[in-house]
């Protein structure tokens, strides 16, 4: 399995609810954009559209929490960088 690191495609592994704005559900899939330097926060361009997400150009932020790190969240999966 890749690191994860900007450009590797992810798929979720468990669900992400960043309320109020979006919930995206196990499975969904994208493209690593950044990862911040600051809180560890791994951000996904998202594959499919989703509501809630249109102001931060269909990315989801992961955020990094003690009980809940961003990288046991995402798994790398094989694939190309998505256009």
């Amino acid at each position: 399995m890749a690191d994860l690191a900007p450009g590797v495609r992810v798929r979720l592994v468990k669900p992400v609810d960043n309320f109020p704005d979006a919930f995206v559900g196990e499975g969904a899939t994208g493209i690593i954009t950044r990862i911040d330097e600051h809180d560890g926060s791994i951000w996904v361009r998202l594959d499919e559209l989703v509501d809630g997400l249109h102001e931060w150009r269909n990315e989801l932020q992961v955020w990094n929490w003690p009980d809940y790190p961003a990288r046991d969240v995402l798994e790398a999966i094989e694939g190309g960088a998505r256009e």
